[in-house]
């Protein structure tokens, strides 16, 4: 909202309340982060989901190339520190490396968001400050997904178990980070090799994701954050096929998927896949869509600007 015009500025302050209140849920102490849950002594508190981690500093990042206000770039640097101690530097493993997705004893999985998504942040942060420790933080996480996770281009599966095992399962928002933290990668290091991967990412996975239903039953949210991402690219490498994917699909779940008497969207199974009049009208979904809608339109709009 912020960013349309004339009335534009005025929202500046409602977003800047909305980040505020994130930090409600941010503890420090010896194992700092955002907890899942509204600590004490608000709330009971939660686990700090390493993947959560990433997204709010990212979105902090987002918020600090559209204000810049330095604020957002110091709190997203300070997660970091927080997402750097999920990484798993036991060697015995198969295939050592990779992220825990929790901060707990039992954790058992070295998951592909995390590991991704923070390769993302460091990625990012590297461009804005040329610290070099987050270049090679953001080199050695995408690398680690990329030699482990990869089962075709574009494609990760989601996490690889401590007792070897590897759960094969596919979201495109594995598909969009692996695909932003290329792009951010070439951005920041002008190396052509991290664009021709962002690039045969994009194509396979586009590919795949295109392929039957499979776009969509996947979660909106996941999908929020696919598009994007390959908007990411598009700004570099431009390709129609980025954002004629994105309109098919919000066409098409505008269509199937949403209540015409309330104007929310429901979802079965609860994420993703075919309209279903008694499943709930999930307050993540309509965020979803609301977000695919607007960043559509943005990047609409500036297609036909510069046509």
């Amino acid at each position: 909202m912020q960013r349309l015009p004339r009335t534009g500025a005025a929202y500046r302050r409602d977003a800047a309340e909305r980040f505020d209140t994130a930090e409600l849920y941010h503890t420090g102490g010896e194992r700092p982060g955002y907890q899942s849950y509204l600590p004490a002594p608000l709330g009971t508190g939660g686990d700090v989901y390493y993947d959560d981690n990433a997204v709010v500093a990212l979105s902090q990042l987002d918020q600090y190339e559209e204000t810049g206000d330095a604020r957002y770039l110091r709190r997203a640097e300070q997660v970091v520190p927080v997402v750097s101690r999920a990484w798993d530097g036991d060697a015995t493993k198969a295939c050592p490396g990779g992220m825990d997705w929790y901060d707990a004893p039992g954790n058992n999985i070295r998951a592909t968001n995390v590991t991704a998504l923070s390769a993302q942040l460091a990625a990012r942060l590297y461009e804005h400050t040329r610290d070099p420790a987050y270049l090679d933080k953001a080199e050695q996480w995408y690398g680690w997904v990329y030699s482990c996770m990869r089962k075709a281009p574009g494609l990760y599966a989601n996490d690889r178990g401590d007792d070897g095992s590897t759960n094969e399962t596919l979201w495109t928002y594995n598909s969009g980070s692996m695909i932003g933290t290329a792009t951010a990668l070439y951005r920041g290091t002008g190396d052509a090799g991290y664009l021709r991967k962002a690039v045969e990412d994009a194509r396979g996975s586009l590919a795949y994701w295109t392929g039957g239903t499979r776009l969509h039953d996947q979660p909106a949210v996941f999908n929020a954050f696919y598009f994007k991402d390959l908007l990411d690219l598009d700004a570099v490498r431009p390709d129609p096929a980025y954002l004629k994917a994105m309109s098919t699909y919000a066409d098409g779940t505008y269509r199937s998927n949403r209540d015409s008497a309330t104007g929310l969207f429901r979802f079965q199974p609860s994420n993703g896949g075919d309209y279903d009049p008694a499943a709930p009208a999930a307050t993540l979904n309509q965020s979803a869509m609301v977000q695919i809608f607007a960043t559509l339109a943005d990047a609409t709009h500036r297609a036909h600007r510069t046509s």
